[in-house]
């Protein structure tokens, strides 16, 4: 730790030019974050992934192709839509969106929703727009869970989903992976070589709102959400 934390003094205005050249919406997503101290631990550690830096400085693009990062499987799922035809459908998709957030009847976590839409584009991870030109609407909804209201963003709807291709099995390791992996190491080895184990979990709050759309795309996803006093068929309730 004592390395790392001497690095990362090195590294301060390396890092501050990295973040002053980066797009506008990424600024503040990626704000604070030692990305350059970050790369060189992965590089450190022989992370075969380690363009995922780079990807995350750039911007991450939801259509097309996935890189190839060397850690999963392979298993190929090509895209169904190409980028060109997602385009060419994309008017009629989202005036299907939009149509369908219209007609919805209020629900109770309709305040919800709106107000935690408002508090992400305070927070400068969405921004508001009017403009509807080339553009893919993506519809919000909550899910109830059993101590908090989680929000989706269905880009399936806006064909967005349909128009990405993966040449890899992604698989998240979950709490049931650890607890396997931590009682096989305790079966095989011995107490000398473990004379005792301490653990901690740590749970990045809004982890997937850490990471950034690349511009081309941060200038065509769109999400849509109807005002909880919005009438019906009032264009002007939905953002």
């Amino acid at each position: 730790m004592k390395r790392w934390l001497r690095r990362s003094l090195e590294l301060r205005e390396e890092e501050k030019a990295l973040h002053e050249g980066l797009p506008d919406h990424l600024k503040k997503i990626l704000g604070g974050k030692r990305l350059l101290l970050w790369k060189e631990i992965l590089q450190d550690l022989g992370y075969p992934d380690v363009s995922v830096v780079d990807d995350m400085i750039s911007g991450f693009a939801l259509t097309g192709w996935a890189p190839t990062t060397g850690i999963f499987r392979p298993d190929v799922r090509k895209p169904s839509l190409s980028v060109k035809q997602l385009v060419n459908m994309s008017p009629g998709l989202n005036a299907s969106v939009l149509e369908s957030i219209l007609r919805t009847e209020p629900g109770e976590h309709d305040q919800f929703v709106w107000d935690e839409t408002l508090s992400e584009v305070s927070k400068g991870w969405l921004g508001e727009s009017d403009e509807f030109g080339e553009c893919f609407i993506a519809r919000r909804f909550p899910v109830p869970q059993k101590s908090k209201i989680r929000l989706v963003d269905d880009f399936s709807v806006a064909g967005v989903n349909a128009a990405f291709g993966l040449r890899e099995k992604l698989k998240v390791q979950a709490v049931d992976e650890l607890c396997a992996y931590l009682a096989s190491m305790l079966d095989d080895t011995s107490k000398a070589d473990m004379p005792g184990l301490v653990g901690r979990t740590y749970d990045l709050r809004s982890a997937y709102k850490q990471f950034g759309t690349d511009p081309w795309h941060a200038e065509r996803l769109r999400i849509a959400v109807k005002k909880p006093a919005g009438g019906y068929g009032d264009r002007k309730s939905v953002v």
